[in-house]
């Protein structure tokens, strides 16, 4: 900092004692962008570019003073003065995608970085920028090449190894992306996000211990840390360390609150509310989405899609087909695979985009919508003989309006078909789990106020948990 405040001096006085000295004008801007005063390096660039009006590189870096100032339309154009007057002018065209990227024109973006690229493919740095924006775009095996390229030019990249990382969680491979993160860590140490994403990493793989120990680390570098926090509870309460739980949610909602956090210590406290926040499931989902179905089909032996699939082809008591259908919280499409073939249309909605994308891959449904399930029912016609909720009430803990609006928007007679944990009191309750559990009697009760009949309920095993089964019913409602 000391070293461009002296140069901002000396260039100031150069351009006083010679008031058309061009580059003193430029050097000057340079030095303000670095002390990051936009405003006067607006000043000293739009001077020298006035005194010499094809200087690319001036307008190059005046447009990065414009985009610091929020003004964007003004950065894009002198971005591309600069590649107007001087052609083939890489960092020009990566400057032009930092500006579209912060306007969110993403494929603009994307076409600039590249466009950089093939004019300067040795440059890492473009590389790593190209990748991030391939991520917010969605592509990510294309993100996961960018950030390998930028790797193979500079080898101690601690960011791009840090996302890259991000990139293989999303995508799935989990393994590599605790590698790619632990070769993040190693390049810096002190890197507290880092070993918070290695943490989530390790838990999802079933490195419990060692996830406690990556949020701990991360805590240790940012005392405030109020996700590592929860996280940390998170990994505390698997491990059946729940006072110690209930602690670090307090702490982590001390330092900025959060639904998500705040659900989960309600649950740990006894306290019961209507449903779990949104951005708790959102979230919860986006981060299982890769692993989701692996995990429940082969490690918790989870049957409740083909029970559901033998329920509805029952009372249809022919093989197809069952007509139109909605399935609720459709997740990866675990359900839409075991009917998928007998409906004459299958929609599915769900929170987690990254779960509809999981599904999407099937090819099985007619329509995906991202929407939360309430939405969904109170402002989308409604028109299906089968609504099917796999796990999904487990989220909700005040069915009525649910119930009340399948019973009075759908447009023909129907079913219902879902899956409840079970309690033997009356009415909902919060679990330790997050999840809800539901009566016999508080269903039933639903059934009477809407006039649903119950023409089907079993008592089964939906999967495993810690070893032991989950107990919940499966019912089977007309209307």
């Amino acid at each position: 900092l000391e070293k461009f405040e002296k140069a901002e001096k000396s260039y100031q006085k150069a351009v006083e004692l010679k008031p058309d000295y061009v580059e003193a004008y430029y050097n000057l801007g340079l030095s303000l962008n670095s002390l990051e005063n936009p405003e006067d390096a607006e000043t000293a660039f739009s001077q020298a570019i006035k005194l010499k009006p094809d200087y690319a590189e001036a307008y190059d870096n005046l447009g990065i003073a414009l985009l610091n100032l929020g003004r964007l339309e003004e950065a894009i154009s002198s971005h591309r003065h600069a590649i107007q007057h001087k052609q083939n002018y890489a960092e020009a065209y990566n400057n032009l995608g930092n500006v579209y990227r912060r306007a969110g024109q993403l494929t603009e973006a994307r076409e600039s970085y590249q466009t950089a690229v093939s004019l300067n493919a040795k440059d890492s740095k473009i590389h790593r920028v190209l990748g991030e924006t391939l991520v917010e775009m969605g592509e990510l095996n294309k993100a996961e090449e960018s950030f390998r390229q930028a790797l193979v030019i500079k080898k101690d990249d601690f960011s791009v190894y840090f996302e890259l990382a991000n990139t293989l969680k999303k995508l799935g491979r989990l393994g590599e992306a605790e590698k790619s993160y632990r070769q993040a860590i190693n390049l810096k140490p002190n890197y507290a996000q880092a070993h918070c994403n290695l943490g989530v990493v390790l838990q999802e793989i079933g490195k419990i211990a060692e996830a406690e120990s990556s949020y701990r680390q991360a805590i240790a570098i940012r005392e405030n840390y109020a996700l590592a926090y929860r996280n940390l509870a998170v990994t505390l309460k698997r491990l059946g360390r729940l006072p110690e739980a209930r602690l670090n949610l307090e702490r982590a909602i001390s330092i900025e609150p959060d639904p998500s956090a705040e659900h989960l210590l309600a649950a740990l406290t006894g306290k019961t509310s209507d449903a779990a926040p949104l951005e708790y499931v959102e979230t919860l989902f986006d981060t299982y989405a890769a692993t989701f179905e692996t995990s429940l089909l082969d490690n918790l032996e989870y049957k409740t899609p083909k029970a559901i699939a033998k329920r509805l082809l029952k009372k249809s008591e022919k093989v197809s087909p069952i007509g139109k259908v909605l399935d609720l919280g459709c997740g990866t499409g675990l359900v839409g695979t075991e009917i998928s073939q007998y409906c004459e249309l299958l929609d599915g909605v769900d929170l987690s985009e990254k779960m509809l994308i999981q599904a999407e891959k099937k090819k099985i449904y007619s329509r995906l919508i991202k929407k939360d399930i309430n939405s969904y029912l109170k402002t989308e016609n409604l028109d299906y003989d089968w609504f099917i909720a796999a796990d999904v009430f487990v989220y909700i803990g005040d069915l009525e309006e649910i119930f009340r609006l399948i019973r009075t928007r759908n447009q023909r007679p129907g079913s219902l078909v879902f899956s409840t944990e079970i309690h033997e009191e009356q009415g909902f309750l919060l679990q330790e789990s997050g999840r809800y559990s539901h009566s016999n009697h508080y269903i039933r009760t639903l059934c009477e106020r809407f006039s649903y009949t119950v023409r089907d309920m079993d008592l089964l095993n939906l999967r495993l948990e810690n070893q032991s089964y989950i107990r919940g019913a499966l019912y089977l409602l007309d209307f």
